[in-house]
C-alpha cells in the first residue's frame, strides 16, 4: 500500500490463510449444487488462453442487463463477468 492510499490495511491473517489445508476451510455457508444446476451446466474444457492486457472501451449495455450483472457479481466485479462471457462466446464461435 502506498503512503497516499486511503484504503484501510487488510485485517486478514494471510499467513494463516496460505498455510490452511482444504479440510480446514469452512464451506458451511456455500450451498450444494443442485441436480438442476448441474443439468444446465456447460463444460468449458480446453478454453483458449487470452492475453490479459486491457483496453478501455465504451459499450452501451441495456440497463436491465447491467443491473442483473451487478446483482449476480457477489465475488466478482460485473466487468470481469462481462469479460469472461465475451471470451467464452469467442471461443465457442471460433470452433464452429
Amino acid at each position: 500500500m502506498n503512503k497516499n492510499s486511503i484504503s484501510k490495511p487488510s485485517q486478514t491473517d494471510w499467513t494463516r490463510i496460505k498455510t490452511m489445508t482444504d479440510t480446514e476451510i469452512d464451506l458451511s455457508d456455500i450451498s450444494e449444487i443442485t441436480e438442476e444446476q448441474l443439468a444446465r451446466s456447460v463444460p468449458r474444457v480446453g478454453l483458449k488462453k487470452f492475453d490479459n492486457s486491457k483496453t478501455a472501451v465504451t459499450v452501451l449495455i441495456d440497463n436491465v442487463v447491467l443491473e442483473r450483472l451487478k446483482i449476480l457479481s457477489d465475488a466478482q466485479e460485473y466487468q470481469t463477468i462481462i469479460n469472461q462471457a465475451i471470451k467464452e462466446y469467442i471461443t465457442i464461435h471460433q470452433q464452429q
